[in-house]
């Protein structure tokens, strides 16, 4: 895929950084090599914050005020723009959401490089509603989530859908799976035939719209 295509799927995310003035960028010291220093974008809002906050303790008012700001995420992964390295910075409760989520899968659990996404393999994108049924849908697309918190709220929405009102999803944890978003742009970037390639990432707190019939699996 090209890099405008990635782009318009992660033109509505937000991610977080720490600035002192409209062209100065927070730097951050990397920890395996002090010589060495990186943009720092988070996935929280708050963690963005509490850094400035920090950083107003220690910085020279005249250097200007520390503050956090937003860019949208398809901005920050172009590297044309970027003036140095650029290093996301993931919401540590995701983090932990993910190592669960491993965890039950059996798979190796105790750290998560990159930043966590979500989704469930019941959970589609059909037509442009959210859907749990994904057969007989010509233009299936994969729906992510950065917040497991999100995916399961949609998955309680979209079966109480098929089940006049109420929810009865026994174990929605079984339906959930964790990749990271690094590999999911890499491997979009790699290849115009991958399996991400037709992935719709769902901006945290979105609240997408159910499809009018929606189907038993």
């Amino acid at each position: 895929m090209s890099d405008e295509e990635i782009g318009q799927k992660l033109c509505k995310v937000p991610v977080y950084n720490d600035r002192i003035s409209d062209t100065s960028v927070r730097k951050i010291v990397s920890d395996t090599d002090r010589t060495k220093t990186f943009q720092g974008y988070f996935f929280s809002k708050a963690d963005a914050m509490a850094l400035a906050e920090y950083d107003r303790m220690y910085t020279s008012s005249e250097l200007g005020i520390p503050y956090a700001d937003s860019d949208p995420l398809n901005i920050v992964i172009d590297k044309n723009i970027a003036p140095m390295p650029i290093r996301f910075i993931p919401e540590a409760s995701e983090v932990k959401n993910a190592l669960e989520v491993k965890k039950k899968a059996g798979l190796p659990h105790k750290n998560f490089s990159g930043v966590p996404v979500f989704e469930s393999r019941n959970l589609s994108i059909c037509e442009g509603y959210m859907t749990r049924n994904s057969e007989g849908c010509q233009n299936r697309r994969r729906l992510v989530f950065f917040k497991k918190e999100d995916l399961e709220k949609s998955l309680a929405k979209a079966n109480a859908a098929c089940h006049d009102g109420e929810s009865n999803l026994i174990d929605m944890e079984e339906h959930i799976e964790v990749a990271a978003l690094e590999n999911i742009i890499q491997a979009m970037k790699d290849s115009s035939t991958s399996e991400w390639n037709n992935v719709v990432f769902a901006h945290p707190g979105e609240d997408i719209e159910i499809s009018p019939s929606p189907r038993e699996l």
